[in-house]
């Protein structure tokens, strides 16, 4: 017997709302250079009915930034709109009202968004599921979903590319499973798939056997599909012609690429050796999506399954979309995905793979070996992406990633053992970005002129002579005796509150090893902060003197606001 749809809906609604409130617990936005466009474009969308930034000049002076394009005499995103495009709802009052794009509420506010919409993604994977499976394993790979893939880490963080992406996949799904029982939603699946392509172009691998499908089985609906494809390729098109002077051109692939330049790497942008790069995405201890989400291995275990049955036609075609998209990033240059965590990349794929999870979760019910299985490998990928949801980013910057792609396949030095350390200090930042956000109180990007500190030594070590072979080790204890919050971090990293070090001789800076330690947690007027850090000394024996001064990044040094930075007299004596 059919539920009534009051009882069909709420359940839906409730896996909804404890997804936004747990995507929001962790009280900020963890977003980069990808997702920054989107944070601002709802803007110009609302008050100036376009898509460029050229009022936003603190975005893009003194040089433009490798997110934004100078075209045809305005600032575009290099990166599709339409993630901005779905938070006009969120940003529509507050911007009529009068919300500064330099207001901090802003990245609230993208954060908001990209957890809506994250939100319900993972709503309309649920109804898809109801469709196949019971109500309570429905349930549980739609938990899986949420929280235990890159959904909770990465997509519900901030305006990516990847949760729109996500939120029009989910629906391709939900229709084509429930064209099996009401074929016009084959059609519809058109619109879905064709939005989930504009949102991010590598989706269109995903759907080759998605229209493969249609054209072999659902014929009938096949001018339907096409039709439902044309108002998403209509406003790509239209954008890309207005703002880069094609429809074939975008900020995101300034030109198209054939699949040889590709495969062979002549592009220069898909160079990485096939097999490196897929066992990076796959199974790297910094980037692997079976290390991040191991209860996926059961993916391809469904998968598998469903090859097996004569009559999961539609499953058979779908199972084909993860593979091409695995490929192609492993032969991206930049297969890691940048400062990120975990397997985003790959994100855009995780509502299919969890569409696997059904046939596994089914057959657990009379095996208690296969459901512990189960329970322990949901458990480790949502502990995973939770850690990552709560983490500040540091481990890419410690040192750049991207300079130091070799940390990734490092287990000792794998975010997760790093973040893992910081639990402590992470819970600390997240309780303190909560105080702030209730006091009200001015913040180290928003209030220069209210930046105050004193110093104290508390050690050198191994004293203030030492060899040029040695590390200086330096305790200081810090007080924020202002009227601002120092901030650990924010956006782009500015107004983030850093110490930093240089050295010097006879009041002249020395090439020498200069460096900075950031906070790790906000930092409220009256508290202390206990600065640890390790000082390489210049190479060249002599007397130095050791500058250390905090920096609140791209906004002003503490010594312009009055603060003298501390000195401390070294000596780098002569090896024996």
């Amino acid at each position: 017997m059919r539920l009534p749809a009051s009882v069909r809906l709420r359940s839906p609604l409730l896996l909804f709302l404890i997804a936004v409130f747990i995507y929001n617990l962790n009280g900020r936005t963890l977003g980069g250079g990808d997702s920054l466009p989107a944070r601002y474009l709802p803007f110009s969308i609302i008050k100036e009915f376009n898509f460029d930034f050229d009022e936003f000049s603190f975005l893009y002076e003194p040089e433009v930034p490798d997110f934004l394009q100078k075209r045809n005499g305005h600032i575009i995103s290099t990166y599709p709109p339409w993630a901005a495009v779905l938070a006009v709802p969120v940003y529509l009052v507050p911007v009529l009202g009068g919300l500064s794009p330099k207001s901090p509420l802003v990245p609230l506010f993208e954060k908001f968004a990209a957890t809506l919409i994250t939100a319900l993604s993972v709503m309309v994977f649920y109804l898809a599921l109801q469709r196949m499976t019971h109500e309570r394993v429905a349930w549980l790979i739609a938990l899986i979903y949420a929280f235990g893939t890159s959904s909770f880490s990465t997509s519900s963080q901030a305006l990516w590319q990847h949760g729109p992406s996500q939120l029009f996949l989910a629906l391709t799904i939900y229709c084509l499973v429930r064209g099996l029982e009401e074929p016009v939603f084959s059609a519809y699946a058109g619109f879905a798939l064709a939005s989930a392509v504009i949102c991010r172009p590598t989706n269109v691998l995903i759907a080759l056997p998605i229209g493969a499908y249609i054209f072999h089985k659902r014929r009938d609906q096949l001018i339907g599909f096409l039709l439902a494809t044309v108002p998403p390729l209509c406003f790509f098109i239209a954008y890309n012609n207005h703002y880069f002077g094609s429809p074939f051109t975008t900020g995101f692939a300034s030109n198209v690429l054939s699949p040889s330049s590709i495969w062979h790497g002549s592009s220069g942008h898909f160079s990485t050796p096939l097999l490196e790069g897929v066992l990076g995405v796959l199974a790297s201890p910094g980037r692997g999506l079976l290390i991040y989400s191991p209860i996926l291995l059961f993916s391809f275990v469904g998968m598998a399954m469903v090859w097996r049955k004569p009559d999961q036609v539609l499953l058979k075609y779908l199972s084909l979309a993860p593979f091409p998209i695995i490929l192609l990033t492993g032969k991206w240059v930049n297969w890691w995905g940048s400062r990120s965590y975990g397997p985003r990349l790959l994100a855009d794929i995780t509502p299919i793979l969890c569409l696997y999870l059904y046939l596994p979760f089914e057959r657990a019910g009379a095996r208690a070996l296969l459901r512990y299985g189960l329970a322990g490998l949901s458990a480790l990928s949502i502990s995973l992406h939770a850690l990552g949801a709560f983490s500040d980013g540091s481990w890419n910057a410690n040192p750049g990633i991207d300079l130091n792609p070799a940390r990734l396949w490092s287990w000792a030095d794998s975010p997760p053992v790093y973040y893992g350390r910081r639990v402590p200090t992470s819970v600390r930042q997240v309780l303190a970005r909560y105080r702030w956000i209730v006091s009200g109180l001015p913040t180290s990007l928003q209030a220069p002129q209210k930046l105050a500190a004193s110093y104290s030594l508390i050690s050198v070590a191994p004293g203030p002579t030492l060899y040029p072979h040695e590390l200086l080790t330096v305790h200081i204890n810090a007080l924020n005796s202002g009227g601002a919050v120092w901030l650990a971090n924010s956006e782009g990293g500015r107004g983030a509150v850093y110490l930093a070090w240089r050295w010097m001789k006879a009041d002249q800076m020395v090439t020498a090893p200069s460096g900075r330690e950031f906070l790790n947690f906000d930092l409220f007027p009256g508290r202390y902060y206990d600065f640890i850090v390790k000082i390489a000394p210049p190479q060249n024996p002599g007397e130095y003197i050791l500058e250390l001064g905090l920096v609140s990044e791209h906004v002003t040094r503490f010594s312009d606001q009055g603060i003298d930075p501390l000195q401390v007299a070294i000596h780098v004596a002569t090896p024996p």
